[in-house]
């Protein structure tokens, strides 16, 4: 169909010392501060900002992994990823949900020269 493209929007919200937010499309990355265009919006109405925050820090552990950063006995240090389930909790060792080729494919990206675009 004419007009539809596989890219979609979705909204990036920040919530200010809960009396402020932010809502629009924009990354914090020079990609989209120099190239792209992006549309937001800052108001100022704590009421909403204060059930916003209230609304994030009830459900966050609930859809979002917790991470830390752990040292080894011989001073490695190495991400953990920690999921709240409804029998406890369970530690990853490694990013949980990503399979082998996704995981190839970001390596290989990682060699290609955009850390200016970041």
């Amino acid at each position: 169909m004419p007009g539809l493209s596989k890219s979609s929007l979705h909204a990036k919200t920040m919530v200010i010392d809960r009396k402020a937010m932010f809502v629009g499309s924009m990354n914090l990355d020079q990609r989209s501060l120099n190239i792209n265009n992006e549309i937001g919006i800052l108001f100022l109405n704590p009421e909403i900002a204060v059930k916003s925050a209230e609304a994030f820090d009830q459900n966050i552990k609930k859809v979002a992994f917790r991470l830390t950063l752990d040292t080894g006995k011989n001073g490695s240090k190495a991400i953990r990823w920690h999921q709240k389930t409804a029998d406890g909790e369970i530690v990853y060792d490694s990013e949980p949900h990503v399979g082998f080729w996704k995981k190839f494919g970001v390596g290989l990206i990682r060699l290609l020269p955009v850390e200016f675009l970041l």
